[in-house]
């Protein structure tokens, strides 16, 4: 079979794009640190300034701090809430685990940003097809105010499957901010 000349470019421009469909695929290790990136920044990522509107500080009584908190409580969660499996949702709800975030913004009145979230990591496990990663996570805590910035490094890990066609973690561990890891 002989190539015409004018068939030549559809040619370079068919296999360009069989070659530049197989480049742009993410591998699922990407794809884990993507979801992994996204869920640490709507769990950590939040500013003094953001509670209560701004006027945290000035809320008089414990009942409205306490409802701004519970407003930020609730944030949190949903907008944790499509990265996880029902179960583990569930036990971030129920353990209150965004509620470490706030007292960490309110005690050091900062604000956390997520600097960089590494994969170490990344296999399959072999007994369930699900797939295990270990990761680092810098989270930077901003004070302004002539402040210096901190950093605080966790290490995690997490244990992603698919739900419906998407993938979803079914575990994440990271240690959450205690005390000790406060600047």
């Amino acid at each position: 079979m002989k190539l015409k000349i004018g068939s030549f470019p559809l040619l370079v421009l068919l296999v360009a794009s069989i070659l530049t469909g197989c480049q742009t695929q993410p591998s699922l290790e990407e794809e884990a640190a993507s979801l992994l990136l996204s869920l640490k920044k709507a769990q950590y990522e939040l500013s003094y300034s953001q509670l209560a509107d701004g006027h945290y500080e000035e809320l008089a009584s414990s009942a409205e701090k306490g409802d701004a908190y519970f407003i930020a409580q609730q944030a949190i969660s949903e907008k944790v809430k499509p990265f996880f499996h029902q179960r583990e949702y569930e036990k971030f709800f129920k353990n209150r685990v965004a509620g470490l975030t706030i007292e960490a913004v309110i005690r050091e009145k900062c604000e956390i940003k997520v600097k960089d979230v590494r994969m170490d990591e990344f296999y399959k496990d072999e007994t369930n097809g699900s797939y295990i990663g270990h990761y680092t996570l810098e989270l930077q805590f901003l004070y302004g105010n002539d402040l210096p910035d901190q950093t605080v490094v966790k290490k995690g890990q997490i244990t992603m499957s698919q739900a419906d066609g998407v993938w979803k973690l079914e575990r994440d561990w990271d240690g959450y901010l205690k005390e000790s890891d406060l600047p």
